[in-house]
């Protein structure tokens, strides 16, 4: 019982903690939208490419096949 209540405060207190105005209000800066576009999506796109590049080959063997 003792384990569910610690997990219930830890739970309902995290947006507490991690909110950018934990401190003081005059300090609030608001966030940019800058977001770095560079590793993650050349990663995902060669991935994504790879994999039609892999699906179009078994395609076409499976056409050739019949």
């Amino acid at each position: 019982m003792k384990s569910i209540l610690f997990a219930l405060i830890i739970t309902v207190s995290l947006p507490l903690a991690a909110s950018a105005t934990w401190g003081r209000w005059d300090n609030y800066k608001p966030p940019t939208n800058n977001a770095p576009l560079d590793g993650g999506l050349s990663l995902l796109l060669a991935a994504g490419a790879g994999y039609g590049i892999k699906r179009y080959a078994q395609s076409k063997k499976k056409n050739t096949e019949k």
